[in-house]
């Protein structure tokens, strides 16, 4: 991780403290700023508003995805280069514990921070579909299924972080959540072919249509 990173990681955890002890409304940026040894300016440098640290953890899942997409390696798909990114960021999640719940108990009971939990998860599923639509086809019914794939996994992700106990982590909850998303998952669309065929010009429609035979028709995806 980068010192702009830690940083950044470090002014979210001082304001999830001072959220969780003095309440959102009544947290400022100077406090906040003071808690990590910062400036005001600094703070926001990194964040634009106090809110925003929240999405700490939505802007690593959007970097990671966004950079996998643009180094894919031909054939790969890109419902596992998602989930793939998920794991990551559960398993970063996952080895600060008290932040991690810290964070969950925030979002569960303060408004503000849940809304703008919901519009960053929404932007992560958009990604996401439109990369995942096209591979299938980019017809409608494609970015529905899309659609309820991305949503699913990005409340995998939230729910594993939020329901995880000693007894069993993060990781593990989305896992198992994981396979039973991609074990739906759509198949490709098919792949349309054109032929060229000669045939003797004496023939007609229906007696070269004869002798090419029954032609199976793809099956849905």
């Amino acid at each position: 991780m980068s010192e702009q990173s830690r940083l950044r990681a470090r002014l979210a955890r001082c304001a999830l403290d001072l959220f969780d002890r003095k309440g959102f409304a009544a947290t400022t940026v100077d406090e906040i700023a003071a808690a990590a040894g910062v400036s005001r300016r600094t703070f926001f440098r990194h964040f634009p508003r106090k809110e925003a640290v929240i999405l700490f953890e939505q802007e690593l899942i959007q970097a990671g995805w966004s950079s996998r997409l643009a180094k894919r390696a031909p054939g790969v798909s890109t419902l596992d280069l998602f989930v793939e990114g998920a794991r990551m960021v559960i398993i970063r999640a996952d080895s600060d514990p008290v932040r991690r719940s810290l964070r969950a108990k925030l979002v569960a009971t303060i408004p503000e921070l849940a809304s703008i939990e919901r519009d960053a998860d929404a932007q992560i599923v958009k990604t996401f579909v439109d990369a995942y639509a096209a591979e299938l086809g980019d017809r409608p019914e494609d970015r529905i299924r899309a659609t309820a794939v991305g949503a699913a996994i990005v409340a995998a992700i939230n729910a594993a972080l939020a329901e995880c106990t000693a007894d069993q982590s993060a990781i593990d909850l989305f896992d198992i959540a994981a396979s039973c998303i991609t074990n739906w998952m759509p198949a490709a669309a098919a792949k349309s072919v054109v032929a060229v065929l000669r045939v003797p010009s004496s023939l007609s429609d229906d007696e070269i249509i004869a002798r090419l035979g029954p032609v199976d028709a793809p099956s849905p995806a």
